[in-house]
């Protein structure tokens, strides 16, 4: 017949899911002018079953749909669409009829275990009925896993659209709707409670009543972030939606508080009238498996202020960046190579979100644009001088740069959505750590280095200047320098050079170059010397090649590198010389372990050390011995300690000689358990660049016994104390003891010296 049309199943021709299901063998579904007429259209599986059929075999007779243990699974991959993760089990039936005229239709639909992205949110019943002409009235309700929501009421169609519908959340847990939020929410607890009656028409809608959040905790899964809202709630009313003072409050309890109202009359236009307001709020506390480009510990003071509307919201912002700040930005890297080691075999996550290379890109594309375009966004920050930032140069080598330093930055976006950000950030300490190979060293940042934003976030100049200290003899720099009748063996002195470090341009590729710089200082070599030296560091700069060469061989090979690279003139490398460094450390050992028994109350110590001295212009051997005695006394909890550092070999023309106290200790126990130590010294010491100096200062010590770290922080329980003290006790006892039993044998000696002392008579 013209323009009909049958659609029918083969017999053990339908798969859903790769799983066959049984069909009848004289299936069909038939369409056209004269109507729908349905014939045992039935699939079924391991008792799941959706049929639809025609109450009687006529055209137009009402059409009867069941469900009977049909899985919801089924349905969403007949249409592809098993990513969302739908899952539940359907049974009941939907009757439609008068086709010809007005349809109308009768449903009664439950599914059991309903859940979404793993999470159940509980069982559905769903009864839904337009036997009454122009109006559809509808009952919904959600049970189970401590659920209670139930949807009354009726929706008009004529003479106009309009609701009479009453909403009651007797108990919603938030477990049951954080996979809705696709995976952006995690570790939901608490629960949502609420009534809200829903009138008016689709044009200008009428919502009232209150939403209350109850002990409400959610994990921000791309901040690592768990917020709670204790008991808060949001009111609708003729005005719109009203904060009432919505405080979310962050894992350290800090709070961020939300007030005021966003305006709407149809809850499709809305205009805005909120301030957000917070002090030392933890942001974010997320690691790298978080997010890729950022992560780490954001405090913030917020003054937030949003107006205007959806055509143009306007927002201004003071937000302060706290001293707990402690955040990480890795540098992205076009590198393939880092791909291509990663082997044919790649193990993955499937449930791990994915972070390819375009999802970096966007990533750092929204740190240039807003996907959010009308906006009017100005924003003053300022950065505390102890918020610790650190930036990734190099992920796969380990250059990293730790900065800490203070700003104050003006940032905005505009109505097309383009980010601008200008100011400037001054370093006031840091470090760059520096990989090459094995070799790690550690760049520390001049003073005053600045990171300046001139308009694109991502653009900003910098001008970083980092300073490694190098104790390197300059003798294989200057070897070409020096004429035969300059003494060479001046310069085989250590001097300490600092190997600057310069970071400019721009910050996402930034310009690293290096440079070689002797200080100004007062050293124990010859002024002719420091400017034979600057005289060559200066020929050096002109040739780029040159002084990379000699960067390399101080930072890699810890000296100059001459006209034969495989060669050194500098101090310290001689057989004799590691010779000496060594036996002196076993000598320091042996006298001490015989010191320990020459005086009763009275501690000895002895300390060798032996090496080489180029101050005085010519190569020779320098040997010193450190003597020092302590004597404890106000029951061993003061301590007094003096020694001398004597000079055996190498001694300087003009030097002169030490006090018998050179070296002056005297620590004292504020406890009797000497948990907390006041220290005050004085120290008089040879060092090779600086020469013989002395030094005095005053410390503090606190010694805490500790098995793990976590215990350094915490207090101790009664019963820790209890036996704390039970053990302090015994080893008193086992010290009087040992001390008596020391007296006794020490009056035994003197008896029998007595005894053996020779007898003179007298004639």
């Amino acid at each position: 017949m013209p323009n009909e049309y049958q659609f029918s199943f083969n017999k053990d021709g339908l798969l859903l899911d790769y799983l066959p299901w049984a069909v009848s063998d004289d299936n069909f579904l038939q369409y056209g002018p004269k109507g729908i007429l349905a014939h045992n259209f039935t699939i079924s599986n391991n008792n799941q079953i959706l049929s639809v059929n025609s109450s009687t075999q006529e055209f137009n007779s009402p059409l009867n749909i069941k469900f009977n243990n049909f899985h919801i699974e089924a349905l969403t991959k007949m249409a592809k669409q098993d990513s969302l993760q739908v899952g539940g089990i359907i049974n009941g039936d939907a009757t439609v009829s008068n086709f010809q005229t007005s349809p109308v239709f009768t449903a009664a639909i439950n599914v059991d275990n309903f859940n979404f992205k793993g999470d159940t949110v509980g069982n559905i019943a769903l009864k839904v009925n337009n036997q009454t002409q122009n109006a559809y009235a509808a009952q919904m309700s959600i049970t189970g896993k401590g659920n209670q929501v139930d949807l009354n009421g009726t929706y008009y169609t004529t003479p106009e659209s309009r609701f009479d519908l009453d909403l009651n959340i007797v108990n919603l847990s938030m477990k049951s709707i954080e996979g809705f939020s696709f995976g952006s929410l995690r570790n939901a607890t608490g629960n949502i409670t609420g009534a809200l009656k829903i009138s008016g028409t689709t044009d200008a809608p009428s919502v009232r009543g209150d939403i209350n959040f109850n002990k409400v905790g959610f994990n921000v899964a791309m901040l690592n972030s768990y917020f709670r809202m204790p008991q808060e709630s949001i009111t609708f009313n003729n005005e719109g939606i009203r904060f009432n003072d919505f405080t979310l409050v962050d894992s350290t309890g800090n709070k961020a508080i939300v007030s005021g109202s966003i305006y709407t009359k149809t809850y499709t236009d809305f205009a805005f009238g909120m301030d957000i307001n917070a002090n030392n709020f933890r942001v974010t506390n997320s690691t790298q498996a978080d997010n890729k480009l950022y992560y780490g510990k954001l405090y913030v003071d917020t003054r937030i202020k949003v107006r205007g509307n959806m055509t143009k919201p306007v927002v201004d912002a003071n937000l302060t960046v706290n001293d707990k700040t402690d955040m990480t930005f890795v540098l992205p890297t076009n590198d393939p190579a880092l791909e291509d080691r990663k082997g044919v075999v790649d193990f993955i996550d499937k449930n791990a979100p994915k972070m390819d290379s375009i999802l970096l890109a966007r990533q750092l594309d929204s740190l240039k644009k807003s996907d959010v375009t009308g906006l009017d966004v100005s924003a003053t920050i300022n950065v505390n001088k102890n918020a610790a930032f650190t930036i990734v140069v190099d992920e796969r080598n380990g250059d990293i740069v730790h900065l800490k330093g203070e700003a104050s930055l003006n940032g905005g976006i505009d109505p097309s959505g383009k980010i601008n950000l200008t100011g400037t950030y001054v370093v006031n300490s840091g470090s760059y750590n520096l990989a090459y190979a094995t070799v790690k060293r550690t760049f520390n940042f001049k003073k005053g280095s600045t990171i300046v934003w001139t308009g694109d976030p991502t653009s900003a100049n910098i001008d970083l200047t980092a300073i490694y200290v190098a104790n390197v003899p300059p003798i294989d720099l200057v070897s070409n320098q020096l004429s035969d009748a300059q003494n060479s063996t001046m310069y085989k002195q250590k001097l300490p050079f600092n190997v600057n470090l310069n970071l400019k341009d721009q910050l996402l590729t930034p310009t690293i170059s290096f440079d070689i710089v002797l200080p100004d200082s007062s050293y124990s070599v010859s002024s002719e010397v420091v400017s034979t030296v600057n005289t060559r560091l200066t020929q050096i700069r002109q040739d780029p090649n040159e002084l990379n060469k000699q960067v390399l061989g101080v930072l890699v090979l810890g000296h100059f590198i001459g006209d034969n690279p495989l060669q050194s003139q500098g101090a310290g490398t001689t057989v004799e010389g590691t010779i000496r460094n060594s036996v002196s450390s076993l000598l320091s050992d042996q006298l001490n372990r015989l010191a320990g028994s020459l005086i009763s109350g009275v501690d000895l110590n002895f300390g060798l050390t032996s090496g080489e001295d180029y101050s005085s212009g010519t190569a020779t051997n320098r040997t010193d011995l450190n003597v020092g005695l302590s004597k404890r006394f106000l029951n061993d909890r003061l301590t007094v300690s003096v020694g001398n550092n004597f000079n055996l070999e190498g001694n300087q023309p003009g030097q002169k000689a030490s006090n018998i106290a050179g070296d002056v200790s005297i620590a004292y126990k504020l406890s009797k358990d000497g948990r907390y130590t006041l220290r005050a010294y004085r120290r008089d010491e040879f060092i090779v660049i600086q020469g013989q100096i002395i030094e005095t200062g005053v410390g503090f010590t606190l010694t805490v016994d500790y098995n793990r770290f976590r215990e350094i922080f915490r207090k101790r329980t009664p019963e820790e104390r209890r036996l704390r003290r039970q053990y302090q006790q015994e080893q008193k006892e086992k010290k009087e003891k040992q001390d008596e039993a020391d007296k006794a044998l020490e009056q035994k000696n003197m008896q029998q010296q007595q005894e053996n002392k020779p007898q003179t008579t007298s004639n």
